[in-house]
């Protein structure tokens, strides 16, 4: 009996240690999982920090690439402008140069006239 009283109260003693690091050990978990669920909470943060900066910039670069299709269109009527105003220049000269032709055509004609008079 004096065996089985010292068994049982070694197994009691056994199972109490047990229980205490069941404890300690369930007081591990709890710990490390609020730091799991903090680090989590980070991340979802920076995560959604990262997407609203990822949308910013989208739209800025369809700012931009509209900015640059705008400022093509307006380089392209500018281009267009230039070459009319270009041809409408030589179209100018050329009809200047003739009837400067002209004008000396008549002057020489009309000298050649008073000079047979």
């Amino acid at each position: 009996e004096a065996s089985m009283a010292r068994l049982v109260k070694e197994k009691e003693k056994s199972l109490s240690s047990a229980l205490s690091q069941i404890q300690a050990l369930k007081q591990k978990l709890k710990r490390a999982t609020n730091n799991l669920n903090q680090h989590k909470d980070s991340l979802a943060r920076i995560h959604s920090q990262l997407s609203n900066d990822a949308n910013r910039l989208a739209r800025i670069d369809a700012m931009r690439e509209a900015d640059n299709h705008d400022l093509k269109a307006r380089l392209a009527k500018a281009e267009l402008d230039l070459e009319r105003t270009r041809a409408a220049l030589k179209t100018s000269t050329a009809l200047l140069a003739a009837e400067a032709n002209r004008e000396k055509q008549q002057a020489s004609d009309a000298q050649n006239t008073n000079t047979i008079m």
